[in-house]
């Protein structure tokens, strides 16, 4: 009975993680909706607003996940594991639109070429490969345990009073209750830490080189939109490394069952953290395109200074 003890903690648990989850979606979404409507709604359709719209729009669907796992309804049937498997698919789509968003950016930061893009598309294929067959050995070891289950366990009680009691408490829950038997999906954070170690070295590089560039010209840039690209990048993945190789530790020495609460969040988490870099390196970019466009009008009012001066007669 043990084990059906700790399943139906793990998917109690994770049922609040969901609605947590969907509350900060939901906070996060209304507090930057005016950026969005500025950066996304009134500018042209393009490959980056479309990801900036799955980053946006993706982690609401953990709608689905609250109706599995935080509803009143009994759903303790073998649909679960199709929701179960709806809800994993979420999550690593979340995770590969992530990866995709940091693979964007090195493309652009490298100048588009066509290297560049056979290289970053090849290893995305290769990401993807791994990630799904990660996730299908560990929807081998997924399993939803149905109430006439969880009646014949009790029969292993050698106490009539406590096959009463325990039973009961199993019975009485709602929601789907799901039990995890292996840790299969450590395959796909080793493979999003690798990732994105591989897009922040593509930026640290690209930004070395131009760094050396700058300086051979002689030229200082206080205000430059690579610099904020890499400020950036170094604090979205130092905060994604934090949190994934917490989410291994948890996942190779906690129980299975607790897993998918900290993958769920996770993948949540990394999509607003995409959406914050979008809206940062606009801002940025609207902010120096501004300040050059001072610039540039300061610069014609001294130069025609003197053409003014020039034209002006002088007072008796």
């Amino acid at each position: 009975m043990d084990p059906l003890i700790e399943d139906l903690r793990g998917d109690r648990i994770l049922g609040y993680a969901i609605v947590l989850v969907a509350t900060l979606v939901s906070y996060e979404y209304l507090i930057m909706l005016n950026k969005e409507i500025q950066y996304l709604w009134t500018q042209r359709l393009s490959f980056g607003g479309a990801l900036f719209f799955l980053c946006r729009y993706l982690p609401f669907l953990s709608a689905i996940q609250i109706y599995l796992f935080a509803s009143p309804l009994d759903l303790h049937q073998l649909n679960c594991i199709v929701g179960f498997r709806t809800n994993t698919c979420i999550v690593f789509v979340e995770f590969l639109l992530s990866i995709a968003v940091l693979f964007t950016r090195a493309y652009a930061v490298w100048g588009c070429t066509r290297r560049m893009r056979y290289f970053l598309a090849l290893t995305y294929i290769c990401v993807f490969i791994g990630g799904v067959t990660s996730i299908y050995l560990f929807m081998h070891g997924v399993r939803s345990i149905r109430q006439s289950l969880l009646c014949l366990s009790s029969l292993t009680l050698t106490s009539l009073s406590e096959r009463c009691i325990l039973p009961s408490v199993l019975i009485d829950s709602q929601g789907c209750l799901v039990q995890i038997v292996n840790n299969d999906l450590w395959i796909a954070l080793v493979i999003l830490i690798f990732s994105e170690s591989l897009a922040l070295g593509l930026l640290l590089t690209k930004y070395a080189k131009y760094s050396r560039e700058l300086k051979r010209a002689g030229c200082k840039s206080n205000r430059d939109i690579m610099k904020v690209m890499v400020h950036d990048g170094v604090a979205y993945f130092a905060c994604n490394f934090v949190i994934t190789t917490t989410n291994l530790f948890l996942l190779m020495h906690v129980n299975p069952d607790f897993q998918d609460i900290f993958l769920v969040t996770q993948g949540a988490l990394e999509n607003i953290l995409c959406s914050r870099l979008f809206f940062h390196i606009r801002s940025a970019n609207d902010a120096s395109v501004t300040i050059s466009q001072i610039l540039t009008s300061s610069r014609s009012v001294l130069s025609s200074a003197p053409e003014l001066e020039a034209g002006v007669p002088a007072l008796p």
